[in-house]
């Protein structure tokens, strides 16, 4: 453990010295329409993802892809649920962004990541930090944007491909997009199926006798309409229809013999944007409508809970550029969520109004630029917590970056924190609210067939009021119980060889990171000082790449570092290193393609828990093949 910190420390230090590679896999091109939140996002670090990571995951969920290519922590509670977190905070502390909109449930404010797949979108981009300015509510650690847009004049183009693999793991894929002078459609469908009957070692138990793991079996399918209209030169129009149904059992923990528990998930997700293009200004309206069920059955203990949400989101911003230098972005929303639970006794409803605005400006030379964001917020004609933000970034050259940021950002209660039986009795839950500073580096060097890039961020966010589920009588209710202090570095790099037909690269992602309980209206609270839950204090990520015309191998590493299961840090999890090995071949016929890809997940048979209890697969398999037209 020590060793493996000490080269880990070592790795951090000297990623400023390497780059993020961007790889010369062929994959089929895509046009991305920028984020509105993109231009007025200065100071931010942001990351996206490189085509390796585009082929390899393509046909895995997002939690998969995030977990070995981003400095993210997944936090998996098995192959059917996983939650995703930045730098030391909460699940409900990571925004999702879809087509502008934030997909965190009213109800609990996560998003579960294992039932987002990977090419249900066209780019997925990072933000870390937050910020409650841009993002409004729950986007505290940091937002996932998956990022879409249209290809007018592209014409017909698809794709169709099945997945097999260990577990009785079967996936199938088909898509199908089509773009006019004036219009652009795109159709995407996936089915998944899986037992997830892996065997693994009982830890729970005395003699650690092997297992086998049961009621684990999955079943996913989904799809996805965008259509985009060119009204005018000027007026743009798109309507979006998203749809997934998810029907998983809920597998037992070691120390339990047997489980009978399923869910049922099902979400429909409608948006509309309508766009004014002016010469100086932009005005746009973009409306909403979201519908999650969540049905949870266990005939052993007789629990049954069935929780239904609607959500309705209204927006109208306009962006105005006065000149070359100067850039204004204003906009009101109003959201609207009403749900259902048992545990609420009945309906119960949440109204939010927002006006935010920002303002840009850039130098002459264009080699800085700074934005400075506000946010008022009213919750149930409560008012929020006055919301700014600062950032600025500097770029003297083609190799150079320098950026950094100050901001505030809160979380509302969920409306379980709010309005469920046990929480009622509690005092008025009070919003989140915190103050998050970051400063980086980053560089890009290109040399002949050379290329270098790396990056250092030191970030450090205090957040008050932090929300905790405690035991309250015969059961559990939410209190604002602590002051959490977030602080840490991350580190990226890498290094590339390219010659014609040939490409050889290296890549780097190592995070240390402290978050700890700095304060609690607890007497004699022994998790005072201490580091959160499952939060670990060291990871890193490793890519070895080589490219050869058509074919693909590679090597990827994830470490992942103690985690404490006890907020006292009395008891934890062992650190453990995940081995993945990659390959494809990409056939070219005429104007399409067949690529045929190889995974072996878990290659050294690591056997390691993420969540206590909850076993994980050992060395598993997944082949597949998918054709382009």
């Amino acid at each position: 453990m020590k060793r493996n910190t000490c080269i880990s420390i070592l790795l951090l230090l000297c990623s400023t010295a390497v780059a993020q590679l961007r790889d010369t896999v062929l994959i089929p091109e895509v046009t991305v329409q920028a984020s509105r939140f993109q231009g007025f996002a200065s100071g931010t670090k942001t990351v996206g993802f490189d085509s390796v990571a585009a082929l390899t995951f393509q046909t895995q969920s997002i939690a998969a892809l995030l977990a070995s290519q981003s400095q993210l922590y997944v936090k998996s509670y098995g192959p059917a649920l996983a939650s995703v977190s930045f730098r030391g905070a909460g699940a409900e502390h990571t925004a999702v962004l879809w087509q502008g909109f934030n997909l965190q449930s009213p109800m609990n404010g996560q998003v579960d990541f294992s039932l987002l797949q990977s090419d249900m979108t066209e780019a997925i981009t990072l933000r870390y930090g937050g910020n409650g300015a841009l993002f409004g509510s729950g986007a505290v650690g940091g937002v996932v944007q998956l990022n879409s847009g249209a290809q007018y004049g592209s014409g017909v183009h698809g794709s169709a491909g099945v997945q097999v693999g260990s577990f009785g793991a079967l996936r199938y894929q088909a898509s199908l997009r089509y773009g006019t002078r004036n219009w652009f459609t795109r159709f995407k469908f996936f089915d998944v199926k899986a037992d997830n009957d892996f065997s693994y070692t009982n830890t729970s138990l005395a003699n650690k006798p092997h297992g086998k793991q049961t009621n684990a079996a999955v079943a996913q399918t989904g799809f996805l309409n965008e259509h985009y209209f060119k009204l005018t030169p000027r007026q743009h129009l798109n309507i979006n229809f998203w749809y997934q149904f998810a029907n998983r059992q809920i597998p037992p923990v070691m120390s339990v013999p047997r489980s009978d528990a399923a869910q049922v998930d099902e979400s429909y997700r409608t948006t509309a944007e309508w766009k004014y293009l002016g010469n100086k200004v932009t005005w746009m309206a973009r409306t909403a409508w979201f519908r999650e069920v969540i049905d949870y059955t266990d005939p052993v203990t007789l629990v049954q809970g069935y929780n239904l949400c609607n959500s309705s989101i209204s927006e109208a911003e306009s962006r105005v550029q006065f000149s070359s230098h100067h850039f204004l972005n204003i906009g009101l929303n109003h959201t609207y969520a009403n749900a259902y639970a048992e545990g609420y006794g009945g309906w119960v409803s949440q109204q939010r109004t927002a006006l935010f605005a920002s303002y840009k400006w850039v130098n002459t030379k264009k080699t800085w630029s700074t934005t400075l964001s506000a946010r008022q917020e009213m919750a149930d004609a409560v008012v929020v917590p006055f919301i700014p933000s600062l950032g600025a970034e500097w770029k003297p050259n083609q190799t150079w970056k320098v950026f950094g940021n100050v901001l505030r950002s809160y979380r509302l209660p969920t409306l379980n924190e709010r309005f469920w039986v046990s929480a009622q009795s509690q005092p008025t839950i009070k919003p989140e609210s915190g103050w998050g500073e970051e400063l980086g580096v980053s560089a890009v060097v290109n040399k002949q067939k050379w290329n270098l890039t790396g990056g250092l961020t030191v970030f450090n966010r205090l957040v008050q009021n932090w929300i905790v589920w405690q035991p309250v009588g015969s059961g559990w209710a939410p209190q604002n119980v602590k002051e959490v202090w977030s602080r840490g570095l991350e580190g990226d790099g890498g290094i590339q060889y390219k010659m014609e037909k040939v490409s050889v690269s290296y890549k780097i992602q190592a995070n240390y990171v402290l978050s700890t309980n700095n304060a609690s209206v607890v007497t004699n609270d022994a998790s005072l000082n201490c580091q959160l839950i499952y939060v670990p204090r060291l990871t890193h990520q490793h890519q070895l790449m080589a490219t050869f015309t058509s074919f693909h191998i590679g090597y990827l590493n994830t470490y992942t570092g103690m985690r404490y299961t006890t907020s006292d840090n009395n008891q934890w999890l062992n650190d453990y290193a995940l081995g993945t090995l990659v390959a494809g071949k990409t056939f070219r016929y005429k104007k399409g393609a067949f690529v045929l890809t190889a995974q072996v997940n878990n290659l050294w048979d690591i056997n390691y828990q993420a969540i206590a209890d909850r076993p994980m697969p050992g060395r598993n398999f997944l082949f597949s093949g998918q054709i382009h037209f």
